[in-house]
Order: C-alpha cells, then sequence, then structure tokens
C-alpha cells in the first residue's frame, strides 16, 4: 500500500486547496500506525471544488467517473493512488477554522497541510471516522 498522503499531494500540486484530517492525519502525529484512506476537506469554492472534481477524475482507478459533489457531504473516489473521502460539508462548515491551525508536512517534496491532531481526533469522534 501506498503512503495515504501521496493521493494529498497530488491534488496540492494540481492547485486544490485542502486539509488532510482523519487517520491519515493522526498517522503524522503518531496517534496511529496506519490509515486505509485520505480523508480531506476542501476550501469550499466553486473554482477549488471543480479543480478538486477535475483532478479526482483524473486519477480515479479505471478512469471511473467521479460522484457529482452537489448536495452530497462526503463523496469516497477509489484512486490509482487509494481511497479518497472528501467531506464536502465540513468544507463548507470549518475550513478556515482547520486550515488556521494546521501544520504542514512534505510528501515527496510537497507542502501538504494536516489538521491539528487536537482538530483530527475532534472530527474523528464528531463522525466516527473509522479508517
Amino acid at each position: 500500500m501506498q503512503h495515504p498522503l501521496v493521493p494529498a499531494a497530488v491534488l496540492v500540486v494540481a492547485g486544490v486547496d485542502l486539509v488532510v484530517v482523519g487517520s491519515a492525519a493522526l498517522m503524522v502525529y503518531g496517534e496511529l500506525s496506519q490509515a486505509n484512506d485520505l480523508d480531506i476537506v476542501p476550501r469550499f469554492t466553486e473554482s477549488n471544488l471543480g479543480r478538486l472534481h477535475v483532478e479526482l477524475t483524473r486519477i480515479a482507478h479505471g478512469s471511473r467517473a467521479v460522484d457529482p459533489f452537489i448536495g452530497r457531504d462526503v463523496v469516497r473516489t477509489v484512486t490509482s493512488f487509494g481511497v479518497v473521502d472528501v467531506l464536502l460539508e465540513r468544507g463548507l462548515l470549518e475550513f478556515d477554522i482547520l486550515k488556521r491551525r494546521a501544520v504542514s508536512t512534505e510528501v515527496h517534496g510537497v507542502q501538504v497541510r494536516i489538521a491539528s491532531c487536537v482538530d483530527a481526533w475532534r472530527l474523528r469522534h464528531q463522525f466516527k471516522v473509522t479508517s
């Protein structure tokens, strides 16, 4: 299995503004030993969501179409790099807070924002993210 932050780096290089949450974020802090997927919270703007949708479609496993974002709280996509869950409602409600408290980590030369440990645990408990 590839490192769970690789798809985040791919998305950031494509210009997607995001914060990593969930088990992948907690892995960075040494709080969990592994993550089976990547949970991201994107900036909730039309242009950013458009870039995210285009890039997820580009890296989707088997060139599968990515589900539309409209009216969805979470969109799961199986990519060539692993499973990516896009937490749209969180992006709408608290992206700025998550981003302000985030730290950056380098993934193959790309700086990726990771939610604070406190925020990652809070979201995990609040939404019972079990990945």
